[in-house]
């Protein structure tokens, strides 16, 4: 279950690191370079390594949940690495994001 249906433009706003992009990135901007591959490599498109791993969403999902918008855990490491230990299904929260990027 998620915290909240409707996100607001502070939280699409919300930066993070990306391990696969190698950078910080809004959630809205991340959302929005997802949606860019996939029109751009059409049906070459891989669903599993969009970003190059397989892992791809879990940088985004850390965010969501450290922000309180995704319920999970979140473990940092000794050398501040981070671990998704448990979320709900992020599934409905990235579709709640992307009609809310089409509200705002």
């Amino acid at each position: 279950m998620t915290v909240k249906k409707k996100f607001s433009a502070k939280d699409l706003d919300i930066e993070f690191y990306s391990s696969d992009l190698n950078r910080k990135i809004t959630i809205k901007n991340w959302m929005l370079l997802l949606l860019e591959r996939l029109i751009i490599e059409e049906e070459g498109f891989s669903g599993k390594r969009p970003f190059g791993n397989s892992g791809w969403k879990c940088d985004v999902e850390i965010a969501l949940v450290k922000s309180g918008l995704l319920k999970g855990t979140v473990t940092t490491e000794e050398d501040g690495e981070e671990w998704l230990e448990a979320a709900d299904d992020s599934t409905s929260v990235f579709i709640d994001i992307i009609k809310s990027m089409r509200d705002n």
